[in-house]
């Protein structure tokens, strides 16, 4: 079998990016025209509404991903305060 890489129709990408390009533009003045609507506590609530939905995307990490960070943390853990031991030994070697 050929495993070469299926080749981008470059009008289909061009049409799509200029969508976007518009679609972004759009966003950009409606922000700008309705900025004095705009309060901190709604800014807060669409932030809080976006990190849920990402939150709601975001994968499970496998328990190998766990084991590895909380490996990698109680290494941290363990220089840190191998650190904070030789910063309160003045510098010196034990």
């Amino acid at each position: 079998m050929d495993d070469k890489p299926t080749p981008i129709d470059k009008e289909l990408y061009l049409w799509a990016y200029e969508l976007y390009r518009e679609w972004n533009l759009a966003e950009q003045r409606d922000r700008y025209l309705t900025a004095h609507e705009r309060t901190p506590e709604k800014s807060w609530q669409e932030y809080v509404s976006l990190w849920e939905f990402a939150h709601r995307l975001s994968y499970e990490p496998s328990l190998r991903q766990q084991a590895e960070k909380q490996a990698a943390l109680e290494l941290y853990c363990d220089r840190v305060q191998k650190l904070e031991a030789w910063r309160n030994s003045g510098g010196r070697n034990p």
